[in-house]
């Protein structure tokens, strides 16, 4: 068995196993993978994200995005290679959170290598543009003309705007949304707010290759306040509706609690999939 670097030059090699929406993210910041081939054939493939943590000695923690095995014996070398890779980087802590459906076929490989397991909640909810439509566009009164798409906003400004998001919210946002520029973005459907001049509020939305919309960022600050963050979302969901199906599915991401909070009042009810949650420490 050869463990092969899964990186973005070989992602379409190995975007059938972990599909297409994860492999797209090999090349960004933090994000590495690998696969366990058998004479060229991929038995086994995962791809995982890396957070430095400065207030924990310099430590990092690394979340696995995706893992797909078609064979045990692959998958149990696939970890091993995995845990070689995240001794010699000084990581501290791995975990994951998998669609209880979706990792049944890896979860005892998982169990065997050392991670405590849980179920729960899933962190993302799933949706539609039609759904959000008919629950949010009544709810949401009024319109604001200090709303713009994305595709308005010079790049330069809009890499200055993250850095403001990042340091005057202090929210626990991926460390990815600092590197990437606007056209990893629908420049439609997502949108900004300004205020003289001044913007202070932003919603993020990434167009996934398996055609889906995944809110990745919603917040404001100085003077924005909720008003602004509703309107950013009709604006938003209104868009979609112009541009998608009404069937296409949307992913909202609840990373921190403002996201959870928000997301409350988006879909009230609706919970994520069941969900296995994983973490094991590394270093010891």
């Amino acid at each position: 068995m050869d463990i092969i670097e899964h990186t973005a030059d070989n992602a379409g090699l190995y975007s059938e196993l972990i599909g297409r929406n994860a492999a797209e993210n090999l090349g960004l910041k933090g994000f590495s993978g690998i696969a366990a081939e058998d004479k060229g054939h991929p038995m086994a493939a995962m791809l995982w994200h890396t957070v430095n943590s400065q207030d924990r000695g310099n430590h990092s923690s690394s979340e696995i995005v995706r893992m797909e095995v078609k064979d045990a014996a692959a998958a149990k070398e696939l970890l091993d290679a995995y845990s070689r890779r995240m001794i010699e980087a000084g990581t501290e802590w791995s975990s994951f959170v998998f669609d209880k459906v979706q990792c049944s076929t890896s979860i005892e490989v998982l169990r065997d290598s050392g991670f405590t397991l849980t179920e729960g909640e899933g962190t993302d909810l799933y949706t539609s543009v039609g759904v959000l439509v008919n629950r949010l566009l009544v709810r949401i009164k009024g319109s604001d003309d200090s709303i713009y798409g994305l595709g308005t906003l010079k790049k330069r400004t809009f890499n200055e705007v993250i850095r403001d998001c990042l340091s005057k919210t202090k929210r626990e946002l991926p460390e990815y949304l600092s590197n990437v520029g606007t056209e990893w973005f629908d420049p439609e459907v997502s949108c900004y707010s300004e205020t003289e001049c001044n913007i202070n509020g932003m919603l993020l939305v990434h167009k996934l290759p398996e055609v889906a919309l995944r809110a990745e960022l919603l917040s404001s600050w100085d003077s924005a306040g909720e008003t602004e963050l509703a309107h950013m979302i009709k604006y938003a969901v209104s868009t979609a509706f112009e541009l998608y199906p009404p069937e296409t599915p949307v992913i909202i991401r609840r990373h921190d609690e403002l996201s959870r909070r928000l997301s409350s009042y988006c879909l009230p009810n609706v919970k994520g999939r069941p969900s296995i949650y994983g973490k094991r420490r590394e270093m010891r």
